[in-house]
């Protein structure tokens, strides 16, 4: 399918209704797109850049750490919408895969995003599921780290998780009191639940 009919596909999956008029003059103004692999969409310099509509593939952010090493920190998968990301490559772990996309132009996107109706509440929902997602992303690794860091606490100097201050033990690995007490929640939750 091309980049465009999935994006409209997308849109009329969602019972959003766009005019023939409205959706012939967002065709003129937009491109579609295709990426090799490894190849660069956005760059950090680029102010104001488009918006992607990933059609197919996968769209990874990317930063540069002061050690020059490359790390993703963001992933971007078949009808996501990424929006003012840093910069991003398209990296699908195929060769030979074509990913594509449709480019919107920053200005077009901003005011129906904030005026418009039709692809302006489409924006408004795509924005909002990367949010959730990206929210969901952050708890996983908060997770995952959190979890590596307590339960190597709890195996190797159990006397520091026994009576050291929780505050302390969220101090060291690097969280709030408060998230520690929602991942020792969900931590004994899944404990209990294995039992």
């Amino acid at each position: 399918m091309q980049p465009l009919n999935q994006m409209k596909f997308d849109i009329e999956s969602r019972g959003l209704k766009i005019s023939q008029h409205d959706w012939g003059s967002f065709g003129e103004i937009v491109n579609e797109v295709n990426y090799r692999k490894g190849e660069c969409i956005f760059d950090m310099d680029e102010t104001e850049s488009p918006m992607l509509f990933v059609a197919a593939g996968i769209a990874s952010a990317n930063m540069l750490s002061d050690t020059g090493r490359v790390f993703i920190y963001r992933l971007f998968e078949q009808g996501h919408l990424c929006t003012r990301i840093s910069s991003a490559w398209l990296n699908s772990g195929h060769d030979d895969t074509n990913e594509s996309g449709v480019l919107i132009p920053f200005d077009y996107w901003k005011k129906e995003y904030l005026q418009g109706n039709g692809l302006g509440e489409y924006f408004r929902q795509k924005c909002l599921e990367a949010l959730l997602f990206a929210k969901d992303v952050i708890r996983i690794k908060t997770l995952s780290q959190t979890r590596v860091a307590y339960e190597f606490l709890a195996n190797e100097h159990k006397t520091v998780v026994q009576q050291a201050p929780q505050k302390t033990i969220a101090k060291f690995i690097g969280i709030t009191p408060e998230a520690m007490n929602r991942f020792l929640r969900g931590y004994r939750k899944l404990a209990n639940d294995k039992d």
